[in-house]
């Protein structure tokens, strides 16, 4: 059996409380089952669509297995009010066969809205080069295409013409927006020999060999951010550091074979006597003997 209901309460998007005027009565009449107390209908609906009832319409009602206490809701009576609702739907491919109007934000699949509106301008540009090319073929008066052109280049003036038709972005021309190399030819190994070794040498996960502090005496030298150089001192007598050589009198030379110091000379001058100590300087005389 199917009989008319009206929607009281929505439960959910694929529920809602149906009053059934056979026989729960209408809500005004003193004889009437209370909203609450009305029977859950379940909507039955395409896959994947999502309808979109309001209280107050007017449904058609079935019974699973003749149950009142199970009833189906089938479809929906026209409303005027309702002429511009709209449905979330999901499926694997759509195919309209007669002119609808989709709301602007209507997405279909990943397109767009703005992508949708481009497919009807691009039907529009194909129908109207279509249409001025049957003009131009009348107004010869002969019927007959002489050259076909694309872009103005001629490309067929008897016989057949093959016209590609894009199909995706690399059927199309190169239009300047990108570099293009004629003489590039793609290869799954763009690199040369020598750099595919180098690569190949590295550990997974190694870092480059940087040298990250300086140290003398186990005392960090300060790095200057600016330049990234450290910058290591000349030895002081309360600092270490770099230390010079000289060949003067009272200095030290450094042996650049193997970086060994020594006194070159030293001035009588330069020598310190500590109180207590005696100090003996041996000397020569003229006669080569020792005083």
């Amino acid at each position: 059996m199917i009989t008319k209901g009206i929607v009281e309460k929505i439960i959910d998007t694929y529920t809602a409380k149906v009053r059934l005027p056979v026989y729960d009565g209408m809500p005004i009449g003193t004889i009437s089952v209370p909203t609450d107390d009305l029977s859950s209908a379940t909507v039955c609906t395409i896959s994947g669509a999502q309808p979109n009832l309001r209280v107050g319409d007017v449904v058609f009602v079935g019974f699973e297995d003749n149950d009142r206490g199970k009833p189906i809701i089938l479809g929906c009576l026209y409303s005027p009010e309702s002429e511009n609702s709209v449905a979330d739907l999901t499926v694997s491919s759509l195919n309209v066969l007669v002119n609808t109007h989709l709301a602007e934000d209507t997405h279909i699949g990943d397109v767009t809205p703005q992508e949708i509106s481009n497919l009807r301008f691009l039907k529009d540009n194909i129908q109207v080069q279509i249409d001025d090319l049957a003009n131009s073929i009348s107004a010869s008066g002969s019927g007959t295409i002489t050259e076909i052109q694309r872009n103005g280049v001629t490309i067929a003036t008897e016989g057949v013409a093959n016209i590609l038709v894009p199909t995706k972005l690399t059927d199309l021309l190169n239009d300047g927006s990108f570099v293009q190399d004629a003489n590039y030819v793609h290869t799954d190994n763009n690199f040369t020999d020598a750099l595919k070794e180098k690569l190949e040498d590295l550990e997974p996960g190694g870092e480059p060999n940087v040298i990250e502090v300086i140290k003398i005496n186990s005392m960090a030298l300060p790095v200057d951010t600016s330049d990234k150089s450290v910058n290591i001192p000349i030895a002081t007598t309360s600092a270490l550091g770099v230390v010079l050589s000289s060949t003067g009198e009272n200095m030290i030379s450094v042996d650049g074979s193997d970086g060994t110091m020594e006194i070159n000379s030293l001035n009588c001058n330069k020598l310190v006597q500590t109180e207590g100590d005696e100090l003996l300087l041996e000397c020569g005389n003229r006669n080569g003997g020792w005083d």
